[in-house]
């Protein structure tokens, strides 16, 4: 009895043997991975409120450069342009120049465009997939400082107001 069923075991296994081995071929097919990326920017590290020129004597002497705030933007990689700015024109010019108290102003925004190795991002990579392991790669990083500066010998106005709020517009 024992014989017997030693000799069907050995039977079993080999075929199964012969079936895994013929199992074993496969064939092959391909298919594409794709996807339409929408560049985007968002924003970033930001400090300071606003430009502040504090106390203008009528007549007196120019006031700046002002520092104003500063600000970064992360963005998609490889823009096929930097960033542009303007200035809305409501209370002012798209350039920057502006009045406030019946005095002209001129703001500037000095953008730092990132340069190789300093801040252009870092490709995502397939040996490391994935938000936990760090493989989904960076954004390019921009830099931005507002400056304002008040030409000397106004006259400025009691009557106008003494703060008007302007917008920056940043497009890629």
């Amino acid at each position: 009895m024992k014989k017997l069923l030693l000799s069907s075991l050995a039977v079993a296994a080999l075929s199964l043997a012969s079936l895994s081995a013929s199992a074993a071929t496969f064939t092959q097919t391909s298919f594409p991975v794709s996807v339409t990326l929408t560049s985007a920017c968002k924003t970033g590290a930001a400090s300071g409120t606003g430009v502040d020129f504090g106390t203008y004597i009528a007549f007196g002497s120019a006031v700046g450069p002002i520092t104003g705030p500063k600000f970064s933007i992360d963005c998609t990689r490889d823009l096929t342009g930097a960033p542009t700015t303007a200035f809305d024109t409501t209370n002012g010019t798209a350039a920057g120049d502006g009045v406030v108290a019946g005095l002209n102003y001129k703001l500037t925004v000095t953008p730092r465009v990132p340069a190789v190795g300093a801040g252009l991002g870092t490709a995502a990579t397939a040996a490391t997939t994935g938000q936990a392991s760090g493989g989904n790669g960076t954004a390019t990083n921009y830099e931005f400082a507002i400056t304002g500066n008040m030409p000397a010998n106004q006259a400025g106005s009691a009557t106008d107001l003494t703060s008007r709020n302007r917008t920056l517009t940043i497009t890629f």
